[in-house]
């Protein structure tokens, strides 16, 4: 995936109980300066939904552990949908909702915005900085 393309969200995978990207993640900067990736989620040791193939007989533990960015990405695009969500119904910081503020369509620039604004610096292991 271009994940160095200039219109999408980049997201990298961030170790287990640690504030570090993990050792699979890649990170920027690109070629032409900007940071990479664009934001950073849990993607180490995520326990998901296990299945068997539906293989008659066989049975499977109910969940795996998984590594990876497909497995940050999921909480990423959720946090960027309760964004979207709580701009779409006009909400101010102490979570009181006044209609008439909100926001129909947030585009998808405010969003990424929103989301590189509010997050942390992360330190890479070669000191590179990803959000």
């Amino acid at each position: 995936a271009p994940a160095n393309a200039k219109n999408v969200i980049a997201i990298g995978a961030s170790e287990k109980g640690k504030d570090a990207m993990a050792y699979f993640s890649s990170y920027g900067p690109t070629y032409d300066g900007r940071v990479k990736p664009d934001l950073v989620a849990p993607g180490h040791g995520i326990f998901a939904a296990n299945s068997n193939g539906n293989r008659q007989g066989v049975t499977t533990p109910e969940t795996v552990e998984k590594y990876g960015t497909s497995m940050a990405a999921p909480t990423a695009a959720g946090a960027v949908a309760l964004v979207r969500q709580y701009l779409q119904e006009g909400r101010y910081v102490d979570g009181t909702q006044q209609q008439q503020y909100g926001i129909a369509a947030p585009s998808g620039v405010l969003l990424k915005a929103l989301m590189i604004l509010s997050a942390d610096f992360m330190q890479t292991p070669e000191d590179k900085g990803g959000h």
